[in-house]
């Protein structure tokens, strides 16, 4: 194998390294973050947080809020299926702004929840 051939071979690697590591990044990216959140919280969860652990689930136009009282998986899902946001959140009340309405599935630990936002 002459010098030539090796240097092809070698930024064909190095190519294809990059494109897989910025295919993974913008995967993992998502244009919904949530936040902690100080805001007043509606007075009537959408579930029963006796049910749950405690965890309790708000909505106001266009925000999904959540209080726990333990480390939780969160994972929203629209109708469709597809993944709006998963991360976990620490005890407290966190917010995820969706700017938009709709149904969605919401996920915390392992209860499963529709919401309509």
């Amino acid at each position: 194998m002459n010098f030539k051939t090796t240097m092809k071979r070698f930024f064909l690697y190095i190519t294809t390294a990059l494109a897989l590591i910025l295919a993974t990044n913008m995967q993992a990216q998502s244009p919904y973050t949530w936040k902690e959140s100080h805001a007043e919280i509606p007075e009537k969860s959408v579930n029963n947080p006796k049910n749950n652990d405690g965890i309790e689930v708000f909505t106001r136009p266009g925000t999904l809020i959540i209080r726990t009282p333990v480390k939780s998986y969160v994972k929203v899902l629209s109708i469709l299926g597809q993944v709006i946001s998963q991360t976990s959140i620490n005890p407290g009340t966190f917010e995820l702004t969706l700017n938009t309405h709709g149904i969605f599935i919401v996920k915390i630990n392992e209860y499963t929840m529709r919401v309509a936002i």
